[in-house]
């Protein structure tokens, strides 16, 4: 995970290793859908429903070359922190 601040935002950026999709990456963000086996599904439809009702966060995610991409950004962070890593 990356963590880093720009201007009034704090940027995370978190990948991580995934089986080949075999399904449209939409499909990730449905209840009890994961790439992975033994996995319950429901960390990425809950990290939605999170973003979806707080206006100040933004999510971008792809997956490609076997990497799991998720970027959150948090708009309007008014905290005055210096050296985020």
């Amino acid at each position: 995970m990356q963590l880093y601040a720009k201007a009034h935002s704090v940027i995370f950026h978190i990948e991580n290793s995934t089986n080949p999709l075999l399904f449209p990456l939409e499909e990730l963000f449905k209840p009890s859908i994961s790439s992975k086996e033994a996995h319950s599904g429901l960390g990425l439809p809950t990290a939605n429903m999170l973003i979806a009702n707080a206006p100040e966060l933004t999510s971008n995610t792809i997956c490609e070359n076997g990497l799991f991409k998720q970027i959150l950004v948090v708009s309007n962070f008014k905290k005055n922190y210096h050296n985020i890593s």
